[in-house]
């Protein structure tokens, strides 16, 4: 407990040491001046009553009063003033109080009289604006001190997003070289798919759908990548049950997988790959042949959101490296397009299943207004 306060007590000191110095010459300097002017000196506790009242005058004065009175600036011409009054009553009362109570009752001996007349009115009114005047010009300096830091944190959070954007879009010129040199002519690539879709429809019709149906994937992936800020996720779930139908034609359709939709969510417009990205991941690392275990893949809107969900029993294999940046991946893009008004979460529950669900406000996406016709139709309004 000793070594406790014992560091508490060098810990405030050391805080507050400009204060206590500050004060020091202070109470040196009047002390030595009045007692050199005019050949007196008064007691110790004289001293102690008297620089204790007006120090806490100062540190009252610039802490309470000034920031309560400049705190609603459209008042501050009758709070200011009221506030100050009370303070001065309350100051010579608080003196005369302390120094009568010292006198008749703990033995104190002052130089002056203790008298409420009006020189002691005065001279107490002089005390209040000696001190009171140092008080405010510390006010108004630590505010010029709080508003100079407060600029250079602004400054300094506005380089910083200076730089972060900088370096997103120096990542992104490197994704778009790292594309441009990766990728084979679509052109090329998809004429020659389709010359392979021609010549095997008739020999081997499922072959020939399944290279149609990836020529078509692989376009969308291609254009929404290169062209589009945000897709219909009416066309990128097309997209999904096509990738769904490959899946099942390599597993002789013994995947359990389910898609859900309501049809509203197919208008509203989403940045591209993001559930198509979430989908493979479902194929990519879930265990998807256990009908007791059917994977789910959910988009719903719910109290002004739109909710990407997925639930799929994973391998009894620790997590793939893959998917943990796949989903930093898709987090980051979602942090760039929609900031906090995207979340993405993600956690594997008791039965082995690995979870995820992202959220986006409407607020944030081209969401076009929906109503139901005379017939119980979909429409856009």
């Amino acid at each position: 407990m000793y070594i406790w306060i014992k560091n508490s007590l060098i810990r405030t000191i050391q805080e507050n040491r400009f204060h206590l110095i500050g004060w020091f010459v202070f109470i040196a300097y009047e002390v030595a001046a009045v007692g050199l002017l005019t050949g007196k000196f008064a007691t110790l506790g004289d001293y102690t009553v008297h620089y204790v009242l007006n120090i806490l005058l100062f540190y009252v004065h610039a802490y309470l009063i000034l920031p309560h009175a400049f705190r609603k600036k459209n008042q501050i011409i009758w709070i200011f003033p009221l506030m100050i009054v009370l303070e001065i009553l309350l100051y010579v009362f608080t003196s005369y109080a302390v120094e009568f109570l010292g006198i008749n009752y703990f033995g104190l001996t002052t130089q002056g009289t203790t008298t409420l007349n009006f020189a002691y009115l005065i001279r107490a009114l002089w005390r209040f604006i000696y001190i009171g005047g140092f008080s405010t010009a510390y006010y108004f300096l630590i505010t010029l001190h709080k508003e100079q830091r407060r600029t250079e944190e602004l400054e300094k959070l506005k380089l910083k997003n200076i730089i972060e954007k900088q370096n997103i879009e120096q990542e992104l010129i490197k994704a778009q070289n790292a594309f441009l040199r990766a990728q084979i002519n679509p052109h090329f690539l998809f004429n020659t798919l389709n010359f392979i879709y021609n010549k095997a429809r008739k020999t081997a019709p499922v072959a020939a759908e399944t290279i149609i149906t990836l020529s078509e994937m692989m376009r969308f992936a291609v254009q929404a990548d290169q062209h589009q800020d945000a897709v219909l996720l009416g066309d990128e779930i097309e997209q999904v049950e096509k990738l769904v139908y490959l899946h099942q034609l390599r597993q002789n359709h013994q995947l359990q997988v389910q898609i859900n939709y309501t049809e509203e969510v197919k208008y509203i417009k989403l940045i591209p790959l993001v559930l198509l990205t979430v989908v493979e991941n479902v194929f990519k690392h879930g265990n998807l042949l256990l009908p007791a275990h059917q994977a789910a893949i959910r988009l719903y809107i719910n109290n002004n959101q739109l909710f990407i969900e997925t639930d799929n029993l994973v391998y009894n294999k620790p997590s793939s490296p893959s998917l943990h940046s796949g989903l930093k991946n898709i987090r980051q893009r979602l942090h760039h397009a929609y900031g906090a008004r995207a979340k993405l979460t993600s956690f594997e529950d008791d039965r082995k299943h690995f979870r995820l669900r992202l959220t986006v406000s409407l607020d944030a996406l081209e969401y076009p207004a929906l109503v139901n016709n005379s017939q119980g139709e979909m429409l856009i309004r």
